[in-house]
């Protein structure tokens, strides 16, 4: 028997069959909202590491800010002037994002 027979037919059954055709839709709609729900389960998990980030928290933002700032009297004039720019870049980003 060749490949494509072996398909008709088990086409052909399968059409004749309304009751597997429903088992099969079932199975699709399960397969789908399996699937739904892994990726909401994964974006939910995602969220929960970035909310517990300590990096993602306004005063630890605030602290983080407050450091830089301090250390720039010990650091060489163009690390003071590139943590200057980086503050800048922040606080310019969290306007844009509405933060």
């Amino acid at each position: 028997m060749s490949g494509g027979t072996d398909i008709s037919k088990i086409i052909s059954l399968i059409m004749e069959n309304p009751e597997l055709i429903e088992k099969i839709k079932a199975l699709r709609d399960q397969s789908e909202k399996s699937e739904k729900e892994e990726t909401a389960k994964i974006k939910e998990e995602e969220t929960a590491a970035v909310s517990a980030d300590p990096l993602h928290t306004g005063t630890d933002k605030k602290r983080r800010d407050t450091l830089l700032c301090a250390l720039k009297p010990y650091v060489s004039p163009s690390r003071a002037k590139a943590i200057d720019s980086m503050l800048n870049a922040i606080e310019v980003f969290n306007l844009i994002r509405g933060g």
